[in-house]
């Protein structure tokens, strides 16, 4: 269904799913951090298998967070590099250094096998923001749509009278100045003045 979207309701679609798919790494990148958080709140003797445990929770917090910054984080680097060259200030390119420290203090930390990793933090800060800027996407969506269907209800051709003949033209032709005639149960293609005669308007 994704792949046959096209035009905005395609493009909607396709950030849902990357959406989907960086929560999915991230409540278990989220996961990982919650048991190395736990030697702060419950501190417990270090033993050679809890070392041993902290590492591959490291590696594993490591290994689900990049699936997130190629998901999510690149289109917004892309997005703030293109705000930066052409000279306009964006939101994205804050985003995108504090997502980037975050990962890079966390990937020495990895490194050297001691420290805290923040991969949650920028793997949440990475989803918050896509999910929010997919419900803007998903207004305009609706909001472009109802204006669509409006569009339908305008009459493609207008009944104009010029002088004494009347005829009937395409709306696009309409000029200021121009008389309409419209018929009872007719809808109004364009604004204006009532010339002549009285009705009920819906």
């Amino acid at each position: 269904q994704v792949t046959r979207s096209a035009g905005s309701e395609g493009q909607h679609r396709i950030l849902l799913l990357r959406i989907g798919l960086a929560a999915f790494c991230t409540m278990n990148v989220l996961a990982f951090t919650m048991v190395l958080w736990t030697h702060d709140v419950y501190p417990t003797a270090h033993d050679a298998r809890s070392l041993v445990l902290d590492e591959v929770l490291r590696y594993l917090g490591l290994l689900f967070s990049l699936p997130v910054w190629f998901v999510l984080g690149q289109p917004l680097l892309f997005s703030a590099l293109g705000h930066h060259r052409r000279g306009i200030p964006a939101t994205d390119l804050l985003v995108c250094l504090g997502v980037w420290a975050a990962y890079g203090f966390s990937m020495v930390s990895t490194w050297r096998g001691t420290g805290a990793v923040y991969y949650e933090v920028a793997c949440v800060i990475l989803v918050l923001i896509t999910l929010g800027r997919w419900m803007e996407a998903q207004g305009k969506l609706q909001a472009s749509s109802a204006l669509d269907e409006l569009e339908r209800l305008l009459p493609d051709v207008v009944r104009v009278r010029r002088g004494d003949h009347e005829s009937l033209i395409p709306a696009a032709e309409v000029c200021a100045g121009d008389h309409l005639r419209v018929q009872a149960g007719e809808c109004f293609s364009v604004d204006g003045v009532i010339a002549a005669g009285c009705a009920h308007v819906d």
